[in-house]
């Protein structure tokens, strides 16, 4: 009799144990596993969305001058007409321009086979310091595009030539190996010399260090 007394006794135990799993407090939460993060945060040469001035980045036109073998009188500043690009620089040629048409003449005579009057644009050097500027990515693009690979005085450069009436204007794009920084050295308005937009790509490259893209805005 005790004996089935006793187990009664433990039925109803269970029972009202159940009863309140179901009915009492809820069971203890699991702790949440952290999902990471899928965003992998480039390490770039400049914070995107930052600019740069013309005169932090190219301080001295010196080295443009030795390298053109022309004297360049100004580094103009151009950057607000490429809101994307960290950078851009107007090399000018040293001299005044010419205040009439009878100078205008006598200076294209002159300077016929050159091409650049005093004043003039030599180049546009923009440099993108914000992306990840991949060299095997740059190459692959530089092919898709259809444009010719060269070299830079040892180092991979991508050429793209642009019909401009009987002759062509040139554009030099390389990675600055420092920086890390996507240059593009365009063609003044009035030159169709390769060699100088090559002389002025090598320019940028040699004068772009860490340190000049190392303060922006």
């Amino acid at each position: 009799m005790k004996t089935q007394l006793l187990a009664a006794s433990l039925m109803l135990v269970s029972t009202f144990a159940c009863k309140g799993e179901l009915e009492g407090e809820e069971p203890a939460e699991k702790p949440v596993e952290k999902k990471k993060s899928n965003v992998v945060k480039l390490k770039t040469a400049v914070p995107y969305g930052m600019h740069l001035a013309c005169e932090d980045v190219f301080p001295d036109t010196a080295i443009f001058t030795e390298t053109m073998g022309d004297e360049i009188g100004e580094i103009r500043d151009m950057s607000r007409s490429n809101s994307s690009a960290t950078v851009v620089c107007s090399l000018i040629r040293a001299g005044e321009p010419p205040s009439s048409p009878k100078e205008l003449k006598t200076l294209e005579e002159k300077y016929a086979k050159l091409g650049v009057l005093p004043g003039d644009e030599y180049c546009m050097i923009s440099a993108y310091c914000s992306l990840d500027n991949d060299e095997d990515t740059f190459k692959a693009k530089c092919e898709e595009d259809g444009n010719q690979r060269t070299s830079l005085e040892g180092q991979f450069a991508c050429v793209r030539a642009t019909e401009k009436g009987a002759e062509y204007s040139y554009t030099y794009k390389f990675i600055e190996p420092d920086t890390k920084c996507s240059i593009e050295a365009m063609a003044g308005p009035s030159v169709n010399d390769e060699a100088m937009v090559k002389n002025c790509a090598v320019a940028a490259r040699e004068a772009m260090t860490t340190a000049s893209v190392s303060n922006p805005k």
